[in-house]
C-alpha cells in the first residue's frame, strides 16, 4: 500500500512483535502515508484512518489462533478456580514459578483459604495438599530438607495414618535427629496447633518461600519506616462533620475498587465544588479503620493513567485534601514504588546520627573461631563508623583491607568512592566476612552463614533506612541466593528482616579489574546514590 521498502516493512514488523510500544510504531506513519498518495493506493485520510487502527498493534498484536486458546485456557482456570478453589490454588503453588507464589498465595488468603506450614501425616513431599480446606505446605519447602529427606518425612506420616494415632517423636530413630529438631520447631508434629501471625512471622525464615496469611502485614515494617518521617493518618480518624480544610495528609490502604467517571468536570485540588460530581477516575481505599472514596485529581490522572487504572486491589500510599464526602488525591505512590523505594516527592529524611554502637569487634571477634578462616586470617577486619545510617557492606576484605587493618582501603575502594561521587564517612562500612581470605573458593555458605552473626549484630546497632550489598555474596546474606547479582545489579528491594531497603550491585573489584564492567558498576552505584539522597534528604 505505502510501498515501504523490505527493510523498513521489517523494522515495523520487529516494533509490533517485539511489543516496542505505539509510538514507535507512529513514528512510520508520515511515510506509509506519503507512499499512499504517491503509489495511488489510498487517499491521506483513509492511509491516515489505517494506520492508526493499526496502531493498537504496537503497545500489543496477537494472533487470533493464540487468542482463541489462551481464552479456552482462561476458561478452564476460572472455572475450576471458582468450583475447586482449594485444588486449583495447590496446583498453582505445586507447578507455577518460583516468583509467582507470593503473589498466588495473597490470592489463596483472599479467597479465605487457610494456609499451615507442613504436618507429618497430612503434607506430601514436593506436592501442597489439602484438607478440610486447609493448605498444607510440601516438606520441600523447609530450608535443609532435600527431596530424599521429605520423601522420608511423608513415608512416615503415611505410617502414623495407618497405625496408632498420630506421630510419636520419641519413638522416630530415623529421620534423624537434625530432621525431628527441625520438624519440632515448626510444630510438623502437633496436628492441633494453629499458628498465629507472630509465630508465622518468626518461623518465616525456615521457609523458602514468604508466608503471610494478611497481605497487608508485607508492607508493616516499610510503612513504619517511612513513618519515622512522615505522618501517615487512618481513614477513621477523618471527622467527616467538620468543615473540609486545605491541611495535606497521607494514607495508606488498599484500593478495593476503581471506577470510571464520564462528566466533563474533573476534580482539582484548587476547589472541591465538584468533588461529587465523581469525573475522571475514583474508588474506594481501605485500611485497618474504615474505607473511604478516593478521587484521583485530573493532573495526577493524565500523568499516571495506566497504573491508576490497573491499581484496584493494591496497597497505595496517597497525598490527599479532604473535600465535602471524599478525599482528593493530588500524587500516589503504588506498592512496587515502597517495595523499591521509589518515593520521589514524599517528603522523607530518614538519615539520623549513629547514636549507639555495639562494642562487640573490640572484643569477642577478634578471637573469633567460627569458621575455618580464623585459622590462616591475621585478624579480623573492623567496620568503620558513618555520621548517617546508610550501610554499605562488601563481600569479604581483600588484601589492601588486611594489610591496612580498614574496612574499604586500597585502589580498590578509591576507585568506588570516585564513582559513588559520595563522601565515605557519611557509611557505615563494613563485609559480610570479616576474614580476608587467600583463596576466595574458601568462602562458602557455612563460613557466610558462621560471619553472619556479627553483621547482624551491626545492623541491629546501625537501624539503616538503606543498604548498598556488594557482590553475590551481598547476595546470599540477604537474599539466600547463591548467585544472580549481574542480574540484580541496579536493583532496590525492601528487606523485612533487617528493615531497610537493600540496593544490589557488582563488587567493586569485578568494575576494577575488568574496566568492560565499569558501566554496569557505575548503574549499581547510581541507584543506590538516588535512592540514598531521596529517602534520607536531611543534610550533614
Amino acid at each position: 500500500l505505502g510501498g515501504l521498502g523490505w527493510r523498513t516493512a521489517d523494522t515495523v514488523r520487529k516494533v509490533i512483535s517485539k511489543s516496542q510500544g505505539a509510538e514507535q510504531f507512529m513514528k512510520f506513519k508520515d511515510l506509509f502515508v506519503q507512499g499512499c498518495i504517491d503509489r495511488g493506493t489510498l487517499d491521506k485520510d483513509t492511509a491516515e484512518q489505517l494506520w492508526n487502527e493499526l496502531s493498537s498493534f504496537g503497545s500489543y498484536g496477537f494472533n487470533l489462533s493464540h487468542a482463541v486458546e489462551y481464552t479456552y485456557i482462561t476458561y478452564w482456570d476460572m472455572w475450576m478456580k471458582i468450583h475447586y478453589p482449594e485444588e486449583f490454588i495447590c496446583a498453582a503453588l505445586t507447578y507455577g514459578p518460583e516468583d509467582k507464589k507470593e503473589e498466588i498465595l495473597e490470592e489463596a488468603y483472599r479467597l479465605g483459604l487457610k494456609i499451615e506450614f507442613p504436618k507429618v501425616g497430612f503434607s506430601s513431599a514436593d506436592l501442597w495438599s489439602v484438607k478440610d480446606k486447609v493448605l498444607y505446605m510440601p516438606f520441600c519447602a523447609i530450608k535443609g530438607i532435600g527431596e530424599v529427606t521429605a520423601k522420608q518425612c511423608q513415608k512416615y506420616g503415611e505410617i502414623i495414618n495407618k497405625g496408632q494415632g498420630f506421630f510419636d517423636t520419641k519413638k522416630n530413630k530415623d529421620l534423624g535427629t537434625k530432621t525431628k529438631n527441625l520438624l519440632e520447631q515448626i510444630h510438623a508434629f502437633d496436628k492441633n496447633k494453629v499458628l498465629t501471625e507472630e509465630e508465622m512471622d518468626d518461623l518465616s525464615d525456615f521457609f523458602s518461600m514468604p508466608i503471610i496469611r494478611d497481605p497487608s502485614r508485607k508492607y508493616k515494617k516499610v510503612m513504619e519506616k517511612i513513618s519515622d518521617s512522615v505522618e501517615i493518618s487512618q481513614l477513621g480518624d477523618i471527622d467527616w462533620t467538620s468543615r473540609p480544610d486545605d491541611k495535606v495528609r497521607y494514607y495508606f490502604g488498599r484500593m478495593t475498587e476503581i471506577r470510571f467517571g464520564y462528566k466533563e468536570k474533573v476534580a482539582t485540588l484548587s476547589s472541591d465544588k465538584h468533588s461529587d460530581n465523581l469525573g475522571g477516575v475514583y474508588g474506594n481505599m481501605k485500611d485497618d479503620t474504615d474505607f473511604v472514596m478516593v478521587i484521583f485529581i485530573g493532573e495526577l490522572y493524565n500523568r499516571r493513567k495506566d497504573d491508576i487504572e490497573h491499581c484496584s486491589g493494591q496497597y497505595l500510599l496517597v497525598k490527599t485534601k479532604r473535600a465535602r464526602n471524599n478525599l482528593l488525591c493530588s500524587e500516589v505512590w503504588f506498592q512496587d514504588q515502597i517495595l523499591a523505594g521509589d518515593l520521589e516527592g514524599l517528603p522523607t529524611h530518614l538519615k539520623n546520627r549513629l547514636m549507639e554502637y555495639s562494642d562487640y569487634l573490640k572484643g569477642d571477634i577478634q578471637i573469633c573461631e567460627r569458621c575455618g578462616l580464623s585459622i590462616s586470617c591475621k585478624q579480623p577486619i573492623p567496620y568503620t563508623e558513618g555520621r548517617t545510617n546508610a550501610m554499605i557492606i562488601g563481600e569479604y576484605p581483600g588484601r589492601n583491607e588486611a594489610r591496612i587493618g580498614r574496612a574499604f582501603s586500597g585502589e580498590v575502594y578509591n576507585h568506588m568512592w570516585d564513582n559513588l561521587g559520595l563522601q565515605e564517612k557519611l557509611f557505615h562500612c563494613t563485609n559480610v566476612v570479616k576474614c580476608s581470605a587467600s583463596n576466595p573458593k574458601d568462602i562458602d555458605k557455612k563460613s557466610i552463614k558462621a560471619c553472619s552473626v556479627w553483621l547482624d549484630a551491626e545492623i541491629k546497632a546501625v537501624k539503616p533506612y538503606i543498604i548498598l550489598a556488594f557482590g553475590n555474596i551481598g547476595l546470599q546474606y540477604f537474599k539466600g541466593l547463591s548467585s544472580g547479582i549481574m542480574e540484580w545489579n541496579g536493583k532496590t528491594e525492601w528487606n523485612d528482616k533487617v528493615g531497610a531497603w537493600v540496593c544490589y550491585c557488582i563488587s567493586p573489584a569485578s568494575s576494577y579489574f575488568h574496566q568492560e564492567n565499569l558501566p554496569m558498576f557505575k548503574e549499581g552505584l547510581d541507584n543506590f546514590a538516588e535512592k540514598y539522597i531521596s529517602l534520607g534528604k536531611k543534610k550533614f
